[in-house]
Formats: structure tokens, C-alpha cells, sequence
């Protein structure tokens, strides 16, 4: 696997996803033929998970792929030999994820993750606040509105 391309910026990775997400069936089967050096794309596959497997290969190309500790991870559930280590995230670790147009950066603890300041035991609990915002956001705009 090559290493990352310092030339490649990041307006110009999402304007080959916009680019390719706005391709026919047809034409994206034939770019992951080209992209992956495959005779043919595995049975199967919606047109979506092919967008996501190339816009992965673009970033990949870009930014670099997985470390080795994560690709034998990764060999060792694809040869069905399921968890031996279970990896953990050290403490500090910052975790970014962006929903809806809003960045949110959630810190590993000890006891758990910090997201905006407060504790919480699980990611989950964190992406429940993070998917419950905009819907309460709109309930105020609608109580306001009336």
C-alpha cells in the first residue's frame, strides 16, 4: 500500500465523491473495476456500498489506510477467528464525527467519554444527545412558532 498523497486536498476528495456519487450504476461498476484492478464487481453490491468503497479508496490514497495492528484485526474477522484481543481506545484518545453539519468531539476516559463538558458511560448514550438535538431543537422552534 502506498503512503499518503501530500498533494491531495480535502475539497479535492469530496469533489471526486460528489463527482462519483453522480454517476449511473453502470459507469461507477466501471470506475470500481479500473479503481480495484477487478475483472469484475462481486455480485451483490448496491450502489451505494460501491460509492462507499471508493470514496474509502480515495481517502485511503490520500491519507493512508489502516495501520498493520488494525489490517490483522481486520484478517482475523474476515477468516471468521473472531475477537482474541479486544482493542481498546486509550485514554485521551479524541474521537471526531461530524452529524448534521455539526462537529462533535467526544474525549476518551476512564470511566467512560466526555462529550461537551459532562461524563457519559457509553458512546451510544452520547449518540443518543447527538441525534436527540435536532429534533428537540425543532420542537422549540415549533412551540415557539405558536
Amino acid at each position: 500500500m502506498a503512503g499518503p498523497d501530500p498533494e491531495t486536498s480535502d475539497n479535492d476528495i469530496a469533489a471526486e465523491i460528489t463527482r462519483i456519487r453522480g454517476l449511473s450504476l453502470t459507469e461507477i461498476r466501471i470506475l470500481w473495476r479500473r479503481t480495484f484492478k477487478r475483472s469484475d464487481v462481486p455480485a451483490g453490491l448496491s450502489k451505494h456500498l460501491l460509492i462507499f468503497m471508493l470514496a474509502w479508496r480515495l481517502q485511503e490514497q490520500a491519507y493512508g489506510g489502516h495501520d498493520p495492528a488494525t489490517v490483522r484485526l481486520l484478517d482475523r474477522y474476515a477468516r471468521g477467528a473472531g475477537r482474541k484481543e479486544e482493542r481498546r481506545l486509550g485514554d485521551g484518545t479524541v474521537l471526531v464525527r461530524e452529524f448534521q453539519g455539526a462537529r462533535h468531539t467526544v474525549t476518551v476516559a476512564r470511566e467512560g467519554f466526555i462529550w461537551q463538558e459532562k461524563a457519559y458511560p457509553t458512546l451510544s448514550a452520547i449518540a443518543r444527545q447527538i441525534c436527540l438535538l435536532p429534533l428537540l431543537a425543532h420542537m422549540m422552534k415549533t412551540i415557539d412558532h405558536s
